[in-house]
């Protein structure tokens, strides 16, 4: 008898994560299904076999999309191949609904059934995509209770499961932290996170790291965090000659000890949220730098100075 198979595909790092850890929880249910599909190194410590690995895919903004666009249709190839070889039960699509929403049209068309896990956030923008997940998808997991009322009214088959954030531990103590940040007492702690693409990273880096050293003037603590594996020596080098601590632990625990974070739009905000309390409150701007904009770094200075106006760098008591 045929093993049976499950495809996944999740474009991006933070999507990685999210996937590797449904894929777990499967596998202990059943430990003989095979699966196959596109991801990064948390799928493939799962055991999943690689069609494509994203660290060549991924991209930010329309300028470097179209760049991938030729490694993304070779994947895809790959991946439809491998997948009427292979006829797996299901396809489990992460979030990324710029990619996974024409993968899933082509699926359907090759019978198979797809599971769409993060359902984008239709509520914010692009609420036209329902009409997509309607005909597309056979089921919409969503992380936030409020979407299941909209998904349902557009007639989206749709199930809330929670966020998948919620289920990982908050990790680190505070004064731990700050002693491993060399944080002066009182002193407010800003991470500074460039994203977990390496194409972020690319568009972030300087510009964070210069409001970081802007921070450093008015008396702030600036923590450069980029995801380990993706940053270059170069940009380590450049935070620390500017003042900034670079920290190479895991976001999760840094957040432990921090007062306000300058985030590229994504998991991570969702991250700062999680570890937001009345005791430790994290003051959170989301970034979004695009060069190709030319947009002065000295505006972005204005909107981190402007961001943080109504936190003081020391603590008054």
């Amino acid at each position: 008898m045929k093993a049976k198979s499950i495809a996944v595909v999740a474009g991006e790092p933070s999507g990685d994560w999210i996937a590797a850890n449904a894929i777990g929880q499967l596998l202990k249910i059943d430990g003989d299904i095979r699966v196959f599909g596109i991801g990064g190194d948390h799928l493939a410590a799962r055991g999943v076999h690689l069609v494509a690995h994203i660290s060549s895919l991924t991209a930010l903004g329309p300028v470097q999309s179209l760049k991938r666009g030729p490694a993304w249709m070779a994947a895809w190839g790959d991946f439809r191949i491998r997948c009427r070889e292979q006829k797996p039960a299901a396809a489990l699509l992460v979030d990324c609904p710029d990619i996974n929403l024409p993968l899933a049209r082509a699926l359907k068309a090759d019978g198979i059934r797809v599971l769409q896990y993060m359902g984008p956030k239709v509520w914010a923008w692009r609420k036209d995509r329902l009409r997509l997940l309607r005909r597309r998808t056979d089921l919409v997991a969503l992380g936030f209770p409020f979407e299941k009322e909209m998904y349902d009214r557009e007639q989206v088959n749709s199930v809330f499961v929670g966020h998948p954030l919620l289920d990982a531990p908050v990790a680190g103590n505070r004064d731990d932290v700050r002693r491993k940040l060399h944080a002066p007492p009182g002193a407010k702690v800003v991470a500074l996170l460039p994203g977990s693409r390496k194409s972020e990273l690319e568009h972030h880096a300087s510009p964070m790291i210069e409001a970081g050293a802007r921070l450093l003037k008015d008396g702030f603590v600036p923590v450069f965090a980029p995801l380990s594996g993706i940053s270059s020596d170069a940009y380590l080098t450049t935070a620390r000659s500017l003042g900034c601590v670079v920290w190479s632990g895991p976001v999760n625990e840094l957040f432990a000890g921090c007062d306000g974070a300058l985030a590229a739009s994504g998991t991570v905000t969702h991250e700062s949220f999680r570890h937001n309390s009345s005791e430790s409150p994290i003051d959170c701007v989301f970034f979004n730098c695009n060069n190709d904009s030319c947009i002065a770094t000295s505006l972005h200075y204005y909107l981190v100075i402007k961001g943080f106006q109504g936190m003081s760098a020391y603590d008054s008591g």
